[in-house]
Protein backbone atom coordinates (compact mmCIF):
# COMPACT_ATOMS: atom_id res chain seq x y z
CA UNK A 1 0.00 0.00 0.00
CA UNK A 2 1.54 3.28 -1.16
CA UNK A 3 -0.70 6.25 -0.50
CA UNK A 4 -3.91 5.00 -2.04
CA UNK A 5 -2.29 2.60 -4.52
CA UNK A 6 -2.28 -1.15 -3.93
CA UNK A 7 0.24 -3.60 -5.25
CA UNK A 8 2.73 -6.38 -4.56
CA UNK A 9 6.25 -5.87 -3.24
CA UNK A 10 8.63 -7.26 -5.89
CA UNK A 11 11.95 -5.66 -4.90
CA UNK A 12 13.49 -4.07 -1.84
CA UNK A 13 17.05 -2.81 -1.67
CA UNK A 14 19.54 -0.31 -2.97
CA UNK A 15 19.44 0.87 -6.58
CA UNK A 16 21.70 2.56 -9.09
CA UNK A 17 19.24 5.41 -9.75
CA UNK A 18 19.18 6.85 -6.20
CA UNK A 19 20.66 6.38 -2.76
CA UNK A 20 18.80 4.73 0.10
CA UNK A 21 16.49 1.75 0.37
CA UNK A 22 13.87 1.48 -2.37
CA UNK A 23 10.80 -0.71 -2.77
CA UNK A 24 9.80 -1.89 -6.24
CA UNK A 25 6.05 -2.39 -6.37
CA UNK A 26 3.91 -4.06 -9.03
CA UNK A 27 0.69 -2.06 -8.83
CA UNK A 28 -2.71 -3.73 -9.23
CA UNK A 29 -3.72 -1.04 -11.73
CA UNK A 30 -1.91 0.64 -14.63
CA UNK A 31 -0.80 3.69 -12.63
CA UNK A 32 2.93 2.97 -12.54
CA UNK A 33 5.88 4.41 -14.37
CA UNK A 34 7.82 1.36 -15.60
CA UNK A 35 8.01 -2.43 -15.98
CA UNK A 36 10.51 -2.90 -13.13
CA UNK A 37 13.37 -1.48 -15.20
CA UNK A 38 14.99 1.92 -14.52
CA UNK A 39 17.78 3.37 -16.66
CA UNK A 40 18.28 -0.02 -18.35
CA UNK A 41 18.65 -2.01 -15.11
CA UNK A 42 15.95 -4.61 -14.36
CA UNK A 43 15.07 -4.88 -10.68
CA UNK A 44 11.88 -6.95 -11.16
CA UNK A 45 9.43 -7.86 -13.95
CA UNK A 46 5.88 -6.68 -14.49
CA UNK A 47 3.72 -5.23 -17.25
CA UNK A 48 4.57 -1.81 -18.67
CA UNK A 49 3.25 1.04 -16.48
CA UNK A 50 2.44 -1.29 -13.57
CA UNK A 51 5.83 -0.85 -11.83
CA UNK A 52 6.79 1.92 -9.45
CA UNK A 53 9.68 2.60 -7.06
CA UNK A 54 9.15 4.37 -3.75
CA UNK A 55 11.31 4.87 -0.66
CA UNK A 56 11.00 1.66 1.39
CA UNK A 57 9.75 3.54 4.45
CA UNK A 58 6.69 4.73 2.48
CA UNK A 59 5.34 1.18 2.00
CA UNK A 60 2.87 -0.32 4.45
CA UNK A 61 1.18 -3.69 4.56
CA UNK A 62 -2.41 -3.60 3.30
CA UNK A 63 -5.03 -4.34 5.95
CA UNK A 64 -7.74 -7.00 5.93
CA UNK A 65 -9.82 -4.86 3.57
CA UNK A 66 -7.26 -5.40 0.77
CA UNK A 67 -8.75 -7.09 -2.27
CA UNK A 68 -6.63 -9.12 -4.63
CA UNK A 69 -6.72 -8.25 -8.31
CA UNK A 70 -10.08 -9.03 -9.86
CA UNK A 71 -10.87 -11.96 -12.12
CA UNK A 72 -11.27 -9.49 -15.00
CA UNK A 73 -7.76 -8.11 -14.35
CA UNK A 74 -6.35 -11.66 -14.22
CA UNK A 75 -7.99 -12.49 -17.58
CA UNK A 76 -6.62 -9.29 -19.13
CA UNK A 77 -3.11 -10.16 -17.98
CA UNK A 78 -3.41 -13.70 -19.40
CA UNK A 79 -4.44 -12.21 -22.75
CA UNK A 80 -1.33 -10.01 -22.61
CA UNK A 81 0.74 -13.19 -22.00
CA UNK A 82 2.06 -12.09 -18.63
CA UNK A 83 2.39 -15.08 -16.33
CA UNK A 84 1.18 -14.42 -12.81
CA UNK A 85 2.03 -16.90 -10.11
CA UNK A 86 -0.43 -16.99 -7.23
CA UNK A 87 0.82 -18.64 -4.07
CA UNK A 88 -2.33 -17.78 -2.13
CA UNK A 89 -2.03 -15.87 1.12
CA UNK A 90 1.52 -15.17 2.25
CA UNK A 91 2.52 -13.93 5.68
CA UNK A 92 4.34 -10.65 5.08
CA UNK A 93 4.31 -9.40 8.65
CA UNK A 94 8.09 -9.82 8.76
CA UNK A 95 8.70 -7.59 5.71
CA UNK A 96 8.67 -4.27 7.54
CA UNK A 97 11.06 -5.61 10.18
CA UNK A 98 13.56 -6.66 7.54
CA UNK A 99 13.29 -3.34 5.72
CA UNK A 100 13.83 -1.43 8.95
CA UNK A 101 16.77 -3.64 9.96
CA UNK A 102 18.35 -3.15 6.51
CA UNK A 103 17.95 0.61 6.80
CA UNK A 104 19.51 0.53 10.28
CA UNK A 105 22.37 -1.65 9.04
CA UNK A 106 23.12 0.78 6.21
CA UNK A 107 22.89 3.75 8.59
CA UNK A 108 25.38 2.06 10.94
CA UNK A 109 27.78 1.52 8.05
CA UNK A 110 27.79 -2.20 8.77
CA UNK A 111 28.52 -4.67 6.01
CA UNK A 112 29.99 -2.18 3.56
CA UNK A 113 31.25 -4.13 0.57
CA UNK A 114 33.35 -3.40 -2.49
CA UNK A 115 31.08 -1.84 -5.11
CA UNK A 116 28.78 -0.15 -2.59
CA UNK A 117 27.97 3.53 -3.11
CA UNK A 118 28.89 5.61 -0.08
CA UNK A 119 29.13 9.20 1.09
CA UNK A 120 32.56 10.21 2.40
CA UNK A 121 32.29 12.85 5.12
CA UNK A 122 34.64 15.81 5.14
CA UNK A 123 36.56 15.08 1.91
CA UNK A 124 37.36 18.77 2.16
CA UNK A 125 36.50 20.87 5.22
CA UNK A 126 32.70 21.10 5.37
CA UNK A 127 32.24 19.09 2.14
CA UNK A 128 31.13 15.49 1.71
CA UNK A 129 31.31 13.56 -1.56
CA UNK A 130 29.76 10.42 -3.03
CA UNK A 131 31.75 7.56 -4.45
CA UNK A 132 32.15 3.79 -4.83
CA UNK A 133 34.10 1.52 -2.47
CA UNK A 134 36.95 -0.07 -4.46
CA UNK A 135 39.17 -1.45 -1.66
CA UNK A 136 38.70 -2.73 1.90
CA UNK A 137 41.60 -3.85 4.10
CA UNK A 138 44.83 -2.86 5.75
CA UNK A 139 47.25 -0.46 4.10
CA UNK A 140 51.03 -0.15 4.26
CA UNK A 141 51.17 3.64 4.56
CA UNK A 142 49.61 3.71 8.08
CA UNK A 143 51.02 1.82 11.08
CA UNK A 144 47.75 0.50 12.50
CA UNK A 145 45.52 -2.54 12.11
CA UNK A 146 42.38 -0.55 11.35
CA UNK A 147 40.26 -1.45 8.33
CA UNK A 148 40.58 1.14 5.56
CA UNK A 149 38.19 1.84 2.70
CA UNK A 150 39.53 2.95 -0.67
CA UNK A 151 36.84 5.03 -2.36
CA UNK A 152 36.70 6.25 -5.94
CA UNK A 153 34.98 9.63 -5.68
CA UNK A 154 32.46 10.86 -8.27
CA UNK A 155 34.40 14.13 -8.66
CA UNK A 156 38.15 14.86 -8.58
CA UNK A 157 38.31 15.91 -4.91
CA UNK A 158 40.57 13.06 -3.83
CA UNK A 159 44.28 12.83 -3.20
CA UNK A 160 45.41 10.09 -5.62
CA UNK A 161 44.32 7.54 -8.25
CA UNK A 162 44.29 4.53 -5.90
CA UNK A 163 48.09 4.34 -5.76
CA UNK A 164 49.81 5.46 -2.54
CA UNK A 165 53.58 5.38 -2.03
CA UNK A 166 54.03 3.25 -5.14
CA UNK A 167 51.48 0.59 -4.16
CA UNK A 168 48.34 0.21 -6.30
CA UNK A 169 45.37 -0.56 -4.00
CA UNK A 170 42.64 0.16 -6.57
CA UNK A 171 42.20 1.98 -9.88
CA UNK A 172 40.55 5.40 -10.03
CA UNK A 173 40.78 8.51 -12.15
CA UNK A 174 43.26 11.30 -11.37
CA UNK A 175 42.51 12.83 -7.94
CA UNK A 176 39.44 10.62 -7.46
CA UNK A 177 40.93 8.25 -4.87
CA UNK A 178 40.71 8.62 -1.12
CA UNK A 179 41.27 6.31 1.87
CA UNK A 180 39.05 6.62 4.94
CA UNK A 181 38.03 4.61 7.98
CA UNK A 182 34.44 3.59 8.71
CA UNK A 183 33.93 6.74 10.82
CA UNK A 184 34.11 8.86 7.67
CA UNK A 185 31.50 6.82 5.74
Amino acid sequence: LIGNKLGTLRFCGTTEFATGMWAGIELDTKEGKNDGTVHGIRYFRCEKDYGIFVPANKVVKAGKGYKNITLHQQQQRKQNKINTVNFGKVDVSHVRGRIQSAIAEIADGANIRIGDRVVVKEVLPGRSEQGVVRFIGSVDFVADDEEWYGVELDTPMGRHDGTVQGIRYFAAGKDRGVFVTARKL
